[in-house]
C-alpha cells in the first residue's frame, strides 16, 4: 500500500498501488512519478503542463476510468482554451507518457491516447523565415557593443544563444581555429545554471579568424571594465 499524498485526495487516505484505481493526479505527484527526469528546465515544463493542463480536467478520474470518450471531450476544451497547437500537442505528449508509464506499470492494458477516435491537432506549419543576411548583419552593428559578440557566433559560428552565454576562455583554441562548445545556460526558476548543449552533446565548431578577433575584442573590453 501506498500513502497518497496528492492531487484528488484527502492527506493520510490510502490507494492501492496493484491496479488503475489510484487517480491520473495522485499518480502523477508519486515519489516515483513517470517521466519526470532529465534538465531541470526540462523537469519545471512538465510539471507546468500537468499541474495547469492535466490535473484540472483529469487529475480526479482513476488511471482506469480515462477513455477514449474523456479524452475527446479533454481535447476539446484544450482547443477551446490553449491556442497555440504545438503547446496543445506538448500537452497532449505528457499526458501520453504518464499514460504510457500506467501501462508499463500494469495500471492500465493500453494507453487510451492510442485510441483511433483520440485525434491530435495536426502539427503547425508555420513557416518561419530566417533573417536575411543584411538584417543580421544591422542588428550585429547597432547592438550595443556588451551584446555584439552573441551576434557574431550565432551568425558565424552556429552558436544557439544559451552556448554563448555558456562560452568560457578555456573553449576557445586559436590555435586550431575552432571553438568547443561544451555547456549552456538555461534558466528554471528564475535561476541560471549550466547544461550541455542541446541533444546532451558536445562539439567542437570552426572559428573564423574574424570571430577570433571580435573575442579577443571583447574578452579585452570586459577586463577594461
Amino acid at each position: 500500500m501506498a500513502s497518497a499524498v496528492g492531487y484528488g485526495r484527502g492527506a493520510g487516505e490510502f490507494v492501492d498501488p496493484r491496479d488503475g484505481s489510484i487517480t491520473l493526479g495522485d499518480y502523477i505527484t508519486m515519489p516515483w512519478s513517470p517521466g519526470r527526469g532529465g534538465a531541470p528546465k526540462t523537469r519545471q515544463n512538465q510539471e507546468r503542463r500537468a499541474r495547469l493542463h492535466i490535473v484540472p480536467h483529469l487529475g480526479e478520474l482513476p488511471l482506469r476510468s480515462i477513455t477514449a470518450a474523456e479524452l475527446r471531450a479533454y481535447t476539446a476544451k484544450l482547443e477551446a482554451t490553449v491556442s497555440s497547437v504545438d503547446y496543445r500537442r506538448s500537452i497532449l505528449s505528457e499526458l501520453s507518457s504518464i499514460l504510457e508509464a500506467a501501462v508499463d506499470d500494469k495500471r492500465l492494458a493500453r494507453n487510451p491516447m492510442h485510441a483511433k477516435s483520440v485525434r491530435w491537432p495536426k502539427a503547425s506549419r508555420e513557416r518561419r523565415d530566417a533573417w536575411s543576411l543584411e538584417t543580421a548583419l544591422r542588428v550585429r552593428d547597432v547592438i550595443s557593443p556588451r551584446n555584439r559578440i552573441a551576434v557574431v557566433l550565432g551568425l558565424r559560428c552556429g552558436l544557439r544563444q544559451g552556448e554563448v552565454f555558456g562560452l568560457s576562455p578555456e573553449d576557445i583554441d586559436d590555435a586550431k581555429g575552432v571553438l568547443h562548445v561544451r555547456r549552456q545556460v538555461q534558466t528554471s526558476n528564475g535561476k541560471q545554471y549550466f547544461a550541455l548543449p542541446k541533444g546532451g552533446k558536445t562539439r567542437t565548431v570552426d572559428m573564423p579568424r574574424s570571430v577570433a578577433e571580435e573575442l579577443k575584442r571583447h574578452v579585452g573590453g570586459i577586463s577594461a571594465r
